[in-house]
């Protein structure tokens, strides 16, 4: 099968610890990866602000969550514009945070061995 050269709008749901699960994008667009790059830039610098990479990555990925707040009521997060998701991802405990980002790195490292493997053997390359 050739490999496809526009990204389908596909998702994939990833389990979190205490039973938890967050749906993400399982690919992203062109102009979604320049957008998250633009986001971890301050202002017009050409160096990457370090302090925006981790939240650049979850507000470009994450379309929901199952987390709950005190009341056990779901926090929705699913459509929300950027600032508020931004706002979001910033009230959560660090621990929270650290474990949705290590989710989709994960995942994203994962796609990217597929990806490869996969050009590899389009490209007439033994797979291994």
């Amino acid at each position: 099968m050739p490999l496809l050269r526009f990204v389908r709008p596909e998702t994939v749901t990833l389990p979190l610890s205490r039973g938890d699960t967050i749906t993400i994008k399982r690919r992203l667009s062109a102009g979604e990866q320049t957008d998250m790059y633009a986001r971890m830039y301050r202002d017009e610098s050409v160096a990457v602000d370090p302090t925006r990479v981790h939240l650049a990555v979850l507000t470009t990925y994450l379309l929901d969550w199952s987390l709950v707040d005190e009341d056990g009521r779901k926090v929705p997060i699913a459509d929300l514009p950027y600032a508020h998701l931004r706002d979001v991802l910033r009230s959560l405990d660090p621990d929270t945070f650290r474990e949705i980002y290590a989710a989709i790195d994960a995942h994203v490292d994962t796609e990217n061995a597929i990806r490869s493997e996969e050009k590899n053997v389009q490209d007439g390359a033994i797979a291994s």
